[in-house]
């Protein structure tokens, strides 16, 4: 009986999944034949068609989408651009979500925490450490919450107690020490570091 009632669950998964890929298909074929004139309901199309290819984590499909956003002259938007990161790093191409950060007019803080996540993701902490001196230091951005749990988990992944120390020290400078995520990614980078002490 267990057996039957987990298939049932799976099949009605997958109907669900395939059913989910018909309207996606069908709303993105929509959105290449009609453009729309109004910006905001470009852009409130092609986040949706982006949230599907997060939840499918379908190559094909985010690449069909980024080709879109394209066409629609929104390259450069950085909402866009912030979803279109987080979607390329999910699908493991790290290229495709730098090219996507370099075309940005003016990233945000978002975009900004989305390629450093994007870096920390797929193994390129040092990479990563890179992008985020730029971003404060050169670009003079203010790092949030999100920037801070991604950079910490860089620092933890190459055992870079040091790095880790100056950004507990940025955490500290911009308020951010009550923040519950930021506080588990410090315990997470100093257990790491075999200095938990420090926390």
């Amino acid at each position: 009986m267990k057996k039957k009632k987990k298939k049932k669950k799976k099949k009605k998964k997958m109907m669900m999944m395939m059913q989910s890929r018909d309207q996606f298909l069908e709303a993105l074929q929509r959105a290449k034949q009609t453009v729309p004139t109004d910006k905001r309901e470009r852009i409130d199309i092609l986040y949706h068609l982006l949230q599907w290819c997060i939840f499918a984590k379908d190559p094909q499909s985010g690449e069909d989408v980024h080709s879109l956003i394209r066409r629609y002259g929104l390259e450069s938007d950085s909402f866009l651009g912030s979803h279109s990161i987080r979607m390329f790093a999910l699908l493991g191409n790290i290229e495709e979500a730098k090219f996507a950060f370099r075309r940005l007019y003016r990233p945000s803080i978002h975009a900004w925490s989305a390629i450093i996540s994007a870096h920390t993701m797929l193994g390129y902490s040092c990479e990563a450490l890179h992008i985020y001196n730029d971003m404060k230091n050169v670009k003079r951005i203010r790092p949030d919450g999100h920037t801070f749990v991604a950079i910490l988990k860089a620092c933890a992944n190459i055992g870079d107690l040091y790095h880790g120390m100056c950004i507990h020290g940025d955490i500290i400078e911009y308020g951010m020490k009550s923040n519950d995520y930021v506080q588990s990614g410090l315990i997470d980078m100093y257990i790491k570091g075999s200095c938990l002490h420090r926390c």
